[in-house]
C-alpha cells in the first residue's frame, strides 16, 4: 500500500472511530486485532491485509470503501477525551 493510502486509511478509521465515541481498545475488540496494531494503522506506520480492513471496517459498522475515501468537506472538531488530544477532522458533507 502507498505510505499516502496508509496515512489516509489510517486517518479515516481514527476519524470515523471518535465519531463513534470509541476509545482504540474499543474498536479493537469489535475488531478482534490487538489494539497496538490498531494504533499502527491509525498513525499510518502498519500496512493493514485487505481481511484486517474488513474487521476494522467491521468494527465501525462502515463500509470498506470509506475506509479508502479521501476526506473533503468542512472541519469537524471532536473534542479530546482524557486520552486523547483534541483533532479537527474533515467531513465529506
Amino acid at each position: 500500500m502507498d505510505v499516502k493510502l496508509q496515512i489516509l486509511v489510517g486517518k479515516n478509521i481514527r476519524r470515523f472511530r471518535l465519531a463513534d465515541g470509541l476509545t482504540i481498545e474499543e474498536l479493537a475488540f469489535r475488531a478482534q486485532l490487538h489494539p497496538n496494531y490498531l494504533g499502527d494503522v491509525e498513525r499510518g506506520k502498519r500496512n493493514p491485509a485487505l481481511v484486517n480492513l474488513k474487521k476494522i471496517a467491521d468494527g465501525l459498522k462502515k463500509p470498506v470503501a470509506d475506509l479508502l475515501s479521501g476526506s473533503r468537506g468542512t472541519a469537524i472538531v471532536i473534542p479530546a477525551t482524557s486520552r486523547e488530544r483534541t483533532a479537527v477532522y474533515f467531513s465529506s458533507e
